[in-house]
């Protein structure tokens, strides 16, 4: 901060109010109009009928047949003609409720080798259905978002040739929340179990040790080599595990590739572009892996998928425009590719109706809000989005922009030292090498402690740093299994502040599921906590809970349940206190200034800055440091250990 100018801040602090989760109706389907008795003709034939279906949004007018339907009277036909045939329908969820999606489906013999069809929610492919010559019953599931979801039956692009499947019987059931759903919904740990939550958790680690099945589908059996040279950029990811992934890591660890899904939309980014060095036949072994990644990303994993007219909006890769149209050119002579004015960018016109947009960073950082807003518009379309970091490893404000926007940051100097590439036998053990960078293994071990209750640490092995030991001495990292345990902890201590100082209320949001299962563990071992403790004599396992609980903390919620015993550092019990609003006139000052006032246990706090300056200015809440706090000397881990949360930016209203 700039000394002496003038910051009046208004602090207004409220009770919270606790989010119980909604009623869920199980069986009862939300489908209308899911046997197609309902509908007005526009063409009647003897066999069948074209008509508008009541409830149901068309890509092009079904076909309705009055035959052999399993529900009601009526079935349809998807792949009625020779356009890519649709049938969608709008309904509203719950949040974090799963839903299974079934129907019935066959196909007539003659038809069989053209009648897939995909399964798609709010943009997204969930499954494709391969449906035989009888009538079956198919069904994926997925988790609502507690807003109106967009369900889909889409006939496989490949296989648009109005020889289709026959569907009938669409239900939309939701399934009894368990008591972690309804934690998950909540965001309270009250009626939850402990074990449930660390079985849970595990499992949600077990998937990210597997990796997203993405990655098989784009190498298959194939070894994983790409070398995108030093002048490149690499990626940290800071989003949901499940939600953004690498796609590409080198052996030295550094992320030169991610794919994943944002709201709609299904997107990649590469910190350096492909095509360059397919065109100077660089790279060439990855060239048919990067061709899937383009049909998964125009939402298809079919590779002739990608045949036929598509249409590319190409923006901001200037230094390397050339080698990108070529190549596109050279393999999809028959893609159209719209150019954005690097200068003047009307993205509406270069964006509209684009299968895939591609873009760099490379334009004025006078347009970085213009561009911003606009993908995220077309991420909300649902519009597949490939970002190429062109030119070489520097960056600029548009370049940063598009990163957050996918949830990544990019790195001051990217790989210019660190010179990594990808030289891997097989995915799997490049997928192994993920996930061992990730710290989850540790976790994992952590976490299967607690679920057996078994820690047993022996503190003899403490030190007092000159070469003496005993368990009265509070240096303990060659304690063994002591390490492992800090390294899990640490990986959830920095998801925290990862989400805390981003902003996000990972409760309101879809994403995040292991994040909250680690938080409301950590809620639920917090209520358990009475300090002082002693490492000795205190049970293992339970110093071991609290001190995990400390590492778990996340002040970005709505519903955030106040310690019960919080030792040395404060009461918890403030019910005798009003809450006010107060407005606060502070000069800035190295390193920070106390605002003089309290933010209350359980209790949301609200900043608002009035003023106008050109300043960057946070909030915290507590000065005391960690290192305040000695948990592993005789009978001082006497207050949580992580009392000063994240500073959180705040901005001009």
């Amino acid at each position: 901060m700039n000394k002496n100018k003038l910051i009046p801040l208004k602090i207004a602090i409220s009770t919270i109010l606790l989010a119980t989760s909604a009623n869920t109706f199980a069986g009862e389907n939300l489908i209308q109009n899911g046997s197609f008795e309902n509908f007005t003709v526009i063409k009647e034939k003897t066999n069948w009928k074209r008509v508008q279906l009541e409830d149901w949004a068309e890509k092009t007018k079904i076909r309705l047949l009055g035959k052999s339907a399993t529900e009601g009277s009526y079935k349809i036909v998807l792949d009625s003609n020779k356009k890519l045939n649709t049938l969608s329908q709008k309904v509203t969820t719950l949040k974090g409720i799963n839903y299974t999606l079934s129907l019935d489906a066959y196909a007539p013999k003659r038809q069989l080798m053209t009648a897939k069809f995909e399964i798609v929610v709010d943009g997204l492919v969930i499954t494709t259905v391969t449906p035989t010559v009888k009538w079956n019953n198919y069904s994926a599931t997925f988790v609502g978002t507690g807003t109106e979801q967009s369900i889909m039956f889409r006939e496989w692009v490949a296989e648009n040739d109005g020889k289709g499947v026959h569907l009938d019987n669409v239900r939309l059931v939701a399934e009894t929340a368990t008591t972690v759903e309804d934690a998950l919904n909540s965001g309270d740990a009250s009626q939850v179990t402990a074990d449930d939550l660390l079985a849970e958790a595990r499992l949600e680690i077990a998937s990210l040790r597997t990796g997203d099945t993405l990655l098989k589908g784009l190498y298959k059996n194939e070894a994983v080599v790409y070398d995108p040279g030093n002048r490149s950029q690499v990626f940290n990811i800071k989003g949901d595990a499940g939600q953004v992934f690498p796609i590409l890591q080198g052996n030295g660890g550094k992320t030169l590739a991610v794919a994943g899904t944002k709201v709609n939309s299904r997107f990649a980014a590469f910190g350096a572009p492909p095509m360059e060095y397919f065109q100077e036949g660089n790279n060439t072994n990855y060239e048919p892996q990067f061709k899937r990644l383009l049909a998964w990303l125009i939402a298809t994993n079919a590779d002739d998928a990608l045949e036929g007219n598509r249409t590319i909006a190409l923006s901001f890769t200037h230094s390397d425009k050339a080698d990108i149209k070529a190549w596109i050119a050279s393999n999809y002579p028959d893609w159209t590719i719209q150019e954005c004015d690097r200068n003047n960018p009307d993205l509406d016109t270069c964006y509209n109706n684009a299968d895939l947009i591609i873009t760099g960073w490379q334009t004025s950082e006078d347009n970085t809000a213009l561009i911003h807003n606009k993908l995220e518009n077309e991420v909300i379309k649902g519009t597949p989005i490939l970002y190429l970091h062109t030119w070489y490893e520097a960056t600029n404000s548009v370049a940063h922009s598009i990163a957050d926007l996918f949830d990544l940051t990019l790195s001051y100097g990217g790989n210019y030292w660190a010179k990594d590439k990808a030289n891997w036998d097989s995915v799997d053990a490049m997928q192994s090498a993920i996930f061992a960078k990730s710290g989850y293994q540790e976790l994992d071990t952590l976490l299967a402690h607690f679920q057996a209750k078994d820690y047993n640490f022996d503190w003899t092995q403490c030190t007092d740093g000159k070469g003496s030991f005993a368990s009265k001495f509070d240096k303990c990292q060659a304690v063994p299994g002591l390490a492992e345990f800090e390294k899990g902890a640490a990986t959830v201590r920095n998801m925290m502040k990862s989400i805390d100082t981003r902003k996000v209320n990972i409760f309101e949001t879809q994403a995040n599921r292991l994040q909250k299962l680690l938080v409301l563990l950590g809620d639920k071992y917090r209520q358990e906590v009475v300090y002082p403790m002693d490492k000795v004599t205190t049970g293992d396992t339970e110093f071991m809970m609290s001190y995990y609980s400390d590492h778990a903390v996340y002040n970005y919620r709505t519903y955030n349940p106040a310690q019960v015993d919080m030792g040395n550092f404060s009461r918890s019990d403030f019910s005798h206190i009003t809450p006010v609003t107060k407005t606060v006139n502070i000069n800035s000052k190295k390193s920070f200034r106390s605002a003089g006032v309290y933010a209350l246990p359980g209790q949301t706090v609200k900043v608002t800055r009035k003023d106008n300056s050109d300043l960057t200015v946070k909030v915290f809440i507590n000065t005391l440091r960690s290192g305040a706090t000695h948990q592993f000397e005789p009978n001082h881990y006497n207050r949580p250990k992580y009392l000063q949360t994240p500073h959180f930016e705040i901005i001009t209203i």
